[in-house]
């Protein structure tokens, strides 16, 4: 894995907490202590290997802030984002600082599910309630005009 990836990975686990201040302030601090090892003259290999899995730092990291992912065990959080750059570096993917982005974890989605479920049963019932109303108020006039149809026909057959 490469610190590109790594730093990535990371962001990506960070990204369900919506804090960007914690993201961005957990970035920094490894993309620096890569830097400064890497000047130590250690392998981005060794580097790599010694830290280990970003989603599991994220995970700790969460933990650590009190917050409560249900989806923190997860392969790849569902997020998305756009990753754009002003500068290009030789060699380098994309400049991670200037990543923008959201998410939905797995208890938000669920409330959005249900308000939008809870809004659809609200319009269901005002449209039930409104056609109710509308027969409620025309049902003597409806009544009336079948009453006429009915003797017209009636009298127009013989």
């Amino acid at each position: 894995m490469s610190k590109y990836e790594f730093l990535d990975g990371l962001k990506k686990a960070l990204a369900s907490t919506n804090n960007q201040r914690l993201i961005n302030e957990n970035y920094e601090f490894y993309r620096n202590y890569i830097e400064e090892e890497l000047k130590k003259q250690r392998s981005e290999e060794e580097i790599m290997e010694e830290l280990g899995d970003p989603r599991l730092i994220a995970n700790s990291i969460k933990e650590a802030a009190g917050i409560d992912d249900e989806f923190a065990h997860e392969e790849e959080p569902k997020t998305f984002y756009t990753t754009y750059s002003e500068d290009s570096r030789q060699g380098e993917e994309t400049d991670y600082g200037r990543v923008r982005g959201f998410s939905v974890s797995g208890t938000k989605a669920r409330l959005i599910l249900f308000g939008i479920s809870a809004l659809l049963m609200i319009i269901l019932i005002l449209l039930i309630w409104l056609i109710g109303s509308l027969i409620y108020i025309f049902a003597p006039v409806i009544l009336i005009v079948i009453v006429v149809l009915w003797l017209v026909h009636l009298f127009n057959g013989r």
